[in-house]
């Protein structure tokens, strides 16, 4: 089952666009601390999470840079090639 939770900080302003079929979509980073048994911190994950249709809509609406949020959905990951080399990315 691909399901994640979790909860972190924007590292930026929600950016809102539209595609070329019509539907919303938001983009934003998200910083989740990383910490070591004990608490110890170990700096953070930085995700890009989208939401799309209604949910977009919202979360550019509320949401600003250093909110803190939770996210609740799955994980996709994007591969492609720039300049001869292999790229990839998890959203």
């Amino acid at each position: 089952m691909n399901s994640t939770n979790m909860i972190g900080r924007l590292a930026g302003e929600v950016e809102l666009r539209t595609t070329p079929s019509g539907k919303q979509v938001a983009s934003f980073r998200l910083a989740v601390p990383r910490q070591r048994r004990g608490g110890t911190d170990r700096g953070a994950v930085f995700l890009t999470v989208q939401a799309w249709e209604q949910r977009a809509e919202l979360a550019a609406r509320v949401l600003g840079k250093g909110d803190r949020v939770a996210v609740s959905g799955r994980l996709e990951q994007e591969e492609w090639e720039s300049s001869g080399q292999r790229r990839e990315r998890v959203l």
